[in-house]
């Protein structure tokens, strides 16, 4: 059960997955009926080539959590928006599993890759371009293996 979850407050109610969405405590209800099978969630990086290409295509979730390494101020590491996308990630990816327990889900490793970030000592950035085609590159090399 994932309803101490908590996510920001402009997020809106999603009727197709059951959400209920709770605005006076800024918090997301989720279901937390029991679960038929148990919650797996691949990691890309911790798998044989011969174990993803056993994969069902027609019933396997990719998520990529993609973020750039930027300052934020003298008290938070610079990874602090990567390790926020890989939780945010990871929570999806067990959410989306107890609603389609049927399907399989893919956590690919986080990508620390962004633009338009402040240009302080640590911050990492590119140009836009190379963003989207790291992604487009990504989401091809996926699409065909399956």
């Amino acid at each position: 059960c994932l309803s101490g979850f908590y996510w920001p407050s402009r997020l809106r109610c999603c009727a197709e997955w059951g959400w209920k969405f709770d605005f006076s405590l800024s918090r997301l209800a989720l279901p937390c009926g029991p679960r038929r099978e148990p919650i797996v969630i691949r990691n890309l990086a911790e798998m044989t080539w011969l174990e993803v290409r056993e994969l069902d295509p027609a019933s396997c979730l990719v998520f990529v959590p993609i973020s750039p390494l930027e300052q934020h101020g003298p008290h938070l590491p610079i990874g602090m928006d990567l390790y926020g996308a890989e939780y945010l990630a990871r929570k999806m990816a067990e959410l989306f599993q107890s609603l389609h327990p049927g399907w399989e889900v893919l956590l690919v490793p986080g990508l620390p890759i962004g633009s338009n970030a402040f240009d302080y000592p640590g911050s990492l950035f590119t140009r836009q371009r190379v963003v989207r085609d790291l992604l487009v590159d990504y989401g091809a090399c996926l699409a065909r293996h399956g």
